[in-house]
């Protein structure tokens, strides 16, 4: 198997010469175009896996012209004879030469025997022949300028694009010009009913091909994208367009931030448009308890003052969370001590703090369950993101009509709503979440809070996070991972159970290297503000904007972290877009 910087293709789309870094057998897109391309790696057999369900599919010989299926039901495309395994025993470095340069028609035809070049002669034929429409361009080269598949085999590449590269080579014009002339022989003698056929085939592997690329757009986000047209004249803030127009405690319109940036920019934004705010992680234990005996309590003072300042209620943020004290994650931690460091910590976070009128929200716990359902479980070190509080253990005997638990429930978070229930008397108690919308993991949140008050806790509020990662590879938008009616049916099912609903840290995550697509943004927003806003009427909605501006993330410089404001405290479409929805809101 070659090592990955020998590896060197061209890119069908832009011609540019390509030295993928994305591990074998994944999906990547070139630097210069970012149309997606496959990387694989196989000594014979093509190795796919699924952008839906993430299934690995294994294609042989035996699948070539034809139409493949995942075991999901997911569609693949079209294997044509040009994909078949190249002979194997050459080394990386000569067969680079016949892959990129004037060897290819040697390299390939050691893999295609005649008759199969015969067969592509005459579907170049009718093709060519097809007359062409206009408005049509963009469909047909779609099909062949979308995809890239690269095979390695011992030492051996070979792309999708072969009708491309035969083109670009000096044996493909000579090809090229016998297919013309056979083309005009053809394109006379077709009937009407073969050439609608032919453009109704194409129109498939259109769609085929699209949809492996994760192209195939909703009908509901192409209406999203058209709608956007919305005044970027200065109008009132949005805290005053909530007073105005909505009744007081029914909607909260709020804002992240850092007590480092209370008095610059961030601060005066978050003051003049916010009248609720969540310190990022001033109230956390790492920030307030970060050694045995040792408190911290002059940062989340000086919230406190702030809020009184500018008449701005706040968000206790992720007491019992993954950002634990390191001396708390040490791994000689008994559960016993983990126990009794976080009864200590979260009776004087709360004997502390409750006592203020501008502290309305105490999140309880923060990020407890896997996307598949299974429980954050603590990791050995002090280094990564893992949760401690689970070395406490587990209650059992769990009744079974709390089926997604299993069983059993982390003591933790038992513990820590039993303290909070004991304890506060004045603020609402939240259970905070964060991925997407993963059905397994949502069942297990519900039957945990249903759970929790069958044994007399207190739960008030459900909250979700809502970062949207529109990343290289993980895109959460419109997908199994984030959708809007999904959203809309969890709303609906925490007010049914008279619990309020947050969206608590909503931001965007983008590529830095990627120019920044503001319409693009403004509908992801649109989209998820618009749903929640849509059940005002049904229960107490809040809605909290992670990043005020664009940032840097915290650990990965790759990253971007996008806000309503761009990094110079300019307003962005996204602001225009939610002040939009407030003062226009759903039904």
């Amino acid at each position: 198997m070659a090592p990955k910087d020998q590896l060197n293709i061209i890119c069908p789309h832009c011609k540019s010469d390509q030295k993928p870094q994305a591990a074998y057998n994944k999906y990547f897109r070139c630097t210069k175009c970012s149309v997606g391309l496959i990387l694989i790696v196989q000594p014979r057999d093509i190795t796919i896996p699924c952008y839906k369900c993430k299934k690995t599919n294994r294609l042989n010989e035996h699948h070539y012209n034809t139409a493949l299926r995942c075991s999901c039901g997911t569609k693949f495309g079209i294997l044509t004879p040009s994909l078949k395994p190249m002979q194997t025993g050459r080394s990386v470095k000569k067969n680079q030469k016949n892959i990129l340069g004037k060897g290819l028609k040697k390299t390939r035809d050691s893999a295609v025997n005649k008759t199969e070049k015969k067969n592509r002669q005459k579907t170049a034929s009718r093709r060519n022949s097809r007359p062409k429409r206009q408005g049509d361009t963009s469909n047909t080269s779609l099909l062949w300028l979308s995809l890239c598949l690269v095979l390695v085999a011992g030492g051996g590449y070979l792309s999708f694009d072969y009708f491309m590269k035969e083109q670009r080579s000096p044996e493909g014009e000579i090809a090229k010009s016998e297919v013309d002339k056979s083309s005009n022989l053809n394109a006379v003698a077709r009937s009407t009913a073969e050439q609608q056929h032919a453009q109704k085939k194409m129109q498939e592997e259109n769609e085929e091909l699209k949809e492996i690329l994760g192209e195939k757009k909703d009908a509901s986000i192409k209406k999203e994208k058209a709608a956007i047209t919305v005044s970027m004249k200065p109008g009132l803030p949005l805290r005053k367009i909530v007073d105005k127009k909505y009744p007081k405690g029914k909607i909260y319109i709020g804002a992240t931030a850092g007590v480092r940036d209370l008095d610059k920019q961030k601060g005066e934004i978050l003051a003049r448009e916010f009248s609720h705010a969540t310190p990022a992680n001033d109230f956390k234990q790492s920030h307030i308890h970060p050694e045995p005996g040792k408190w911290k309590w002059k940062e989340p003072d000086a919230w406190i003052d702030f809020a009184k300042e500018n008449d701005i209620v706040l968000r206790v943020h992720g007491p019992i969370s993954p950002q634990a004290s390191k001396w708390a994650m040490q791994d000689n931690r008994t559960p016993e001590e983990l126990e009794k460091v976080l009864r200590d910590y979260m009776k004087a976070l709360i004997q502390r703090y409750d006592k203020e009128k501008v502290v309305q929200w105490f999140d309880v716990v923060n990020e407890t369950i896997n996307p598949d359902g299974s429980w954050k479980e603590a990791l050995p070190g002090t280094d990564k993101w893992e949760n401690p509080w689970e070395g406490m253990g587990y209650f059992e005997n769990v009744p079974a009509e709390f089926k997604s638990l299993k069983g059993r429930i982390p003591k933790y978070i038992v513990i820590a709503f039993e303290v909070a229930t004991q304890y506060c008397k004045h603020s609402k108690l939240l259970y905070n979440h964060h991925s997407g919308m993963e059905k397994p993991m949502w069942d297990t949140v519900k039957d945990t809070i249903l759970y929790l008050r069958s044994i007399g806790m207190r739960v008030d509020a459900l909250g979700w996070q809502g970062h949207i990662k529109l990343m290289r590879g993980k895109t959460q938008w419109e997908t199994g991972e984030i959708d809007n009616q999904a959203l809309a049916d969890l709303i609906d099912w925490a007010h049914a159970n008279k619990l309020e609903f947050h969206i608590t840290e909503n931001n965007i995550h983008v590529p830095r290297n990627k120019p920044l697509d503001r319409e693009k943004h403004a509908r992801i927003f649109a989209g998820i503000f618009r749903t929640l806003m849509s059940k005002r009427s049904s229960g107490l909605v809040v809605w909290n904007l992670w990043d005020i501006s664009d940032i840097k993330h915290y650990k990965n410089n790759k990253t971007i972290k996008i806000g309503l404001w761009d990094k110079n405290g300019k307003p962005t479409l996204s602001y225009y877009v939610i002040r939009d929805i407030l003062e226009n809101p759903p039904e």
